[in-house]
C-alpha cells in the first residue's frame, strides 16, 4: 500500500459558449451566445476525450459539453480571466 498519489494541479480553462451539435437533450433556440468564459478543474486534460466536461455559461446559462481541442488552458486564474476578457472584447 505504498502508492504515491499525484496531486492534480488546478487548471483554468477558457472556453467558448457555442450552439450544441448534439441531437439529444433539452433544446433551446438561443443556445450558444458565443461568449468566452473561464472554468476551473483538477482533472487532467491529457487524454481527455470529447465531451467529458460540462460547463455553465455565465452569460446565457447554456450548458455545453467542452471539447479539449477547443480550450485554452492556464495555470493562473488571473491570466485566464484577462485572456477571456480580451477575447470578449471587454475592458
Amino acid at each position: 500500500m505504498n502508492e504515491v498519489i499525484e496531486r492534480q494541479e488546478r487548471r483554468y480553462l477558457v472556453w467558448r459558449c457555442v450552439p450544441s451539435t448534439e441531437l439529444r437533450g433539452r433544446r433551446s433556440p438561443d443556445s450558444g451566445c458565443l461568449m468566452w468564459s473561464v472554468r476551473s478543474t483538477n482533472k487532467p486534460l491529457k487524454g481527455m476525450m470529447n465531451a467529458k466536461m460540462q460547463a455553465i455559461c455565465k452569460h446565457c446559462n447554456n450548458r455545453p459539453r467542452l471539447d479539449a481541442k477547443n480550450l485554452y488552458q492556464f495555470e493562473d486564474k488571473y491570466e485566464a480571466e484577462i485572456y477571456c476578457t480580451e477575447l470578449n472584447g471587454e475592458e
